[in-house]
């Protein structure tokens, strides 16, 4: 086996320990977060089609804080008023990085990530 294969390997191992380690304490994965804050994203579009504004898209970025000591979470959505006049929602939320796993403020930290926002699926 290759130096590097088995330095990756060890790597993952680490990583999957300390994983294991933050979940056990209540931790936040990235995508679990996400997972959340997609239910929020649903229940804002829906209520805004209750208003009579169509969505047309949206964002969600997630960043580390200057001081590096939060990842903030922005949502902004783009919708379609009565005549024809866009809307925008928007909110922006910082929480503390000993609230999610460390793989998770590392690859936030690393580089800013943007997701676009669907539409909620119809049941």
């Amino acid at each position: 086996m290759e130096l590097d294969s088995l330095r990756s390997l060890w790597q993952e191992l680490i990583d999957s320990f300390y994983y294991m380690i933050d979940s056990i304490q209540g931790k936040l994965s990235l995508d679990s977060y996400l997972n959340i804050l997609g239910q929020y994203t649903d229940s804002l579009i829906l209520a805004s089609a209750q208003e009579g504004l169509s969505y047309l898209s949206g964002t969600c970025t997630v960043r580390a804080d200057e001081a590096g000591k939060a990842l903030l979470f922005s949502v902004e959505l783009f919708f379609l008023g009565t005549g024809s006049q866009p809307v925008q929602k928007s909110a922006e939320r910082a929480l503390p990085n000993k609230k999610f796993t460390r793989e998770a403020v590392r690859k936030v930290q690393a580089s800013p990530l943007r997701f676009s926002i669907d539409p909620p699926k119809k049941k």
